[in-house]
């Protein structure tokens, strides 16, 4: 390897390190944005009333919200796998002759340590999820229950339900579809995240 190689590869390697921590970073303020923010939006939205319906529009936003910010996880989450796939399969073995830097060991089946901290991860993955199922269906059940017709159509909030239903699937199958495969497409050979 020459020098150029060597060097690109350690400011390729520093590059996605930092975009790992980058990435972690978003993915704390999703969540947290989220886990406040959602249950706010929708306690606004009953305390809110006015001749403007902003109330109704805050009730209308909530599913919205919930799987925009589900999607902004799993796309923070999907960049991270990503940029560990590539550390380990691209940068780690032409430097390290026995291939078992930071991301390898990660994926070694027969670290009992590392089984523990990627069950952890796993965990926090499920918690995510279930707690954005129950955000989604409050928010649903919170948008049908306290607003008025929309645009005084009645029928018309039915169908808005049904469109959020929908895509609150869409948006749970994707996510679980991303947990269950690997970043390349393939089934996941061990659960967690990488970092």
């Amino acid at each position: 390897m020459t020098d150029l190689e060597k060097e690109f590869l350690l400011a390729e390697y520093a590059t996605l390190r930092d975009e790992i921590a980058d990435r972690q970073a978003k993915t704390f303020q999703i969540i947290t944005a989220g886990l406040f923010g959602i249950p706010s939006i929708v306690a606004l939205g009953k305390v809110v009333e006015d001749e403007f319906n902003v109330g109704e529009a805050l009730f209308l936003m909530a599913p919205a919200i919930v799987i925009v910010s589900c999607f902004l996880y799993v796309s923070q989450h999907t960049g991270m796998m990503r940029a560990g796939s590539y550390i380990r399969h691209h940068i780690e073995p032409r430097f390290l002759a026995a291939g078992k830097g930071w991301e390898n060991w990660l994926e070694d089946k027969d670290s009992k340590e590392r089984l523990r901290s990627r069950r952890v991860d796993a965990y926090l993955n499920i918690c995510f999820f279930v707690v954005v199922c129950l955000y989604f269906i409050g928010a649903i059940m919170a948008f049908w229950e306290f607003s008025g017709p929309l645009f005084g159509i009645p029928s018309l909030n039915s169908f808005v339900a049904i469109i959020y239903v929908i895509l609150g699937i869409v948006t749970i199958g994707a996510a679980v579809n991303e947990a269950m495969t690997g970043h390349d497409g393939k089934p996941a050979e061990s659960s967690g995240s990488e970092s």
